[in-house]
């Protein structure tokens, strides 16, 4: 069965010539988001591999907690998600974040994601919930200059504000000498309940719409995209059913392929993701080889993957 690609904001939509959903349809799914929401200029990380972590120089990257939180952009007068949708806050939460643009995370604390979430979606600005909320500054998208620029240029901005808004705060950026310190820095963190790190290169710009290498993600547990490329077949108890998929993403620039049989239900063992769809899985770090390792399957036809990890060639 053949297929359509198209991308809305970086993100790849896949659609099943001869399937239920007519391409009409999808035309206009595609251009109602194209029209409604507005991709953000946010710049992303890409996780640190083994071949990254060979490379960099450490005492060269500010390294930060990964808040694991809701993306946050405020263009000087409104606060958006990284979507695009505006998020609706109370008037005091907002008022006194200054004119300029600021790139963070709104952030209820460590191991409390889906309280968040909630509180986003019911768009109720008098829970008093709202209260425990803060606005953790990470970057400032406008500036010109240089990280290790940027990181003073925040640290007055949150002075000048501190006052006029308590909820107003800054990620704590700190420098490390080796990687010895960073692997006892992210044990503390994993075993404080928190996600991980960031390391973000001292001299890198501000790139907006772009993932790049200069911004390092460092987790426990770790995400990636993949397309779906085929099917093992099931033994035992899965006998006549799949045993895993087949599936490939992109690390370090190489086409990577490997399997994924853990986190598949058995309704998705007796039909699986069409073969050319997106999915989404979990890993803890990877092999030297820059195998994804203990990769388990986390979502199925995905929309929000960034094509640059994605083998879209056939």
């Amino acid at each position: 069965m053949g297929k359509y690609w198209f991308t809305v904001n970086k993100s790849v939509y896949v659609i099943l010539k001869n399937s239920a959903v007519p391409l009409l349809v999808a035309l206009f799914l595609y251009l109602g988001c194209f029209i409604v929401i507005q991709a953000m200029p946010l710049q992303h990380g890409v996780s640190l591999t083994p071949k990254r972590a060979s490379e960099i120089n450490i005492q060269a990257y500010f390294v930060s907690e990964k808040l694991d939180g809701i993306r946050g952009y405020w263009d000087g007068s409104t606060l958006y998600s990284r979507q695009g949708y505006a998020i609706v806050a109370p008037n005091w939460f907002t008022e006194n974040l200054g004119e300029i643009p600021l790139d963070g995370e709104i952030w209820l604390g460590r191991e409390t994601f889906q309280v968040l979430s909630g509180l986003i979606a019911r768009n109720d600005i008098n829970d008093p919930l709202w209260n425990s909320v803060t606005y953790q500054i990470f970057d400032l998208p406008a500036e010109k200059s240089v990280f290790k620029e940027r990181v003073a240029l925040m640290k007055q901005h949150i002075q000048d504000l501190s006052d006029k808004n308590p909820h107003l705060k800054m990620v704590e950026q700190l420098k490390l000498h080796s990687l010895a310190d960073l692997d006892q820095r992210l044990a503390e963190i994993i075993a404080g309940g928190g996600e991980g790190l960031m390391l973000h290169h001292e001299d890198a710009p501000y790139r907006p719409y772009v993932r790049h290498d200069a911004l390092l993600k460092v987790k426990e547990v770790d995400d990636g995209c993949a397309l779906v490329r085929g099917f093992t077949k099931g033994k035992g108890k899965y006998e006549n059913m799949v045993g895993a998929l087949i599936v490939e993403t992109i690390v370090d620039d190489e086409i990577k392929r490997f399997r994924i049989g853990s986190g598949l239900t058995d309704m998705m063992r007796e039909t699986p993701p069409e073969v050319g769809s997106v999915i989404t899985y979990l890993h803890n770090g990877f092999t030297k080889s820059g195998i994804p390792r203990f990769p388990r399957l986390e979502r199925i036809y995905v929309t929000d993957c960034a094509p640059e990890k994605l083998p879209l060639e056939k």
